[in-house]
């Protein structure tokens, strides 16, 4: 009998672990598809957040294309209006305007190899003299020492046609705060900004003596 309960048992023994052999293995297969299809849910959620993405950025890209036309646009606007006034505001100031250029640039390279490069809004010539503006809609006071340390020192370089001229600087803004048209001035500049009818206009005092650079 002690036999048979033992033959019974091992029996049962092998009955369970069978059936723990084959509920691990129906476990695992159910854990390998619920991996292979979260894997799958990632891979795509990855897909899409990754087409978002370029979608996002090429809508970002587009919209700062078109702000920049709009901005380039403007600036057109102004430098028009600026080019069409200034014939009349200099004569007030006795001073003669023969030629007028705009979006002036040169690229040189030198001795060192590197590449001098500078681009400049508008320029206003006569026989002896040359004024070159640099038109902002919004100035910042870098903006002035940035043009006046860094843009007006290379002119002549860029442009060794005009070696020979009395340059002069100039700055036109459409939004003028006071410290910066003091700072301007200061710096020997001329200074311009748009006035309430619309017309361009010469802010420096009448008394103003620019400078040679």
């Amino acid at each position: 009998k002690m036999m048979d309960r033992l033959v019974k048992s091992q029996k049962e023994t092998g009955e369970q672990m069978k059936k723990n052999s084959e509920e691990m293995k129906r476990n695992s297969t159910e854990i390998k598809e619920l991996q292979e299809k979260t894997d799958k849910q990632m891979k795509k959620n990855s897909e899409e957040m990754e087409k978002g993405t370029k979608d996002l950025q090429k809508q970002i890209k587009e919209t700062n294309k078109q702000l920049w036309w709009m901005w380039r646009s403007q600036e057109e606007v102004w430098i028009d209006l600026f080019r069409r006034n200034m014939k009349w505001m200099m004569s007030k100031r006795g001073i003669d305007v023969d030629e007028i250029k705009t979006k002036f640039k040169n690229s040189i390279k030198q001795n060192s190899g590197k590449m001098l490069d500078g681009e400049y809004d508008l320029l206003w010539i006569n026989g002896s003299d040359i004024v070159v503006v640099e038109v902002k809609n919004k100035m910042r006071d870098d903006y002035i020492t940035k043009f006046v340390d860094k843009q007006l020192p290379k002119f002549k370089t860029l442009f060794p046609q005009y070696k020979d001229y009395n340059l002069y600087g100039g700055i036109w803004w459409l939004i003028v705060w006071s410290h910066q048209e003091k700072k301007a001035e200061k710096a020997w500049l001329f200074v311009f900004t748009q006035w309430k009818d619309g017309t361009a206009v010469l802010m420096n005092k009448p008394d103003f003596k620019a400078k040679v650079f």
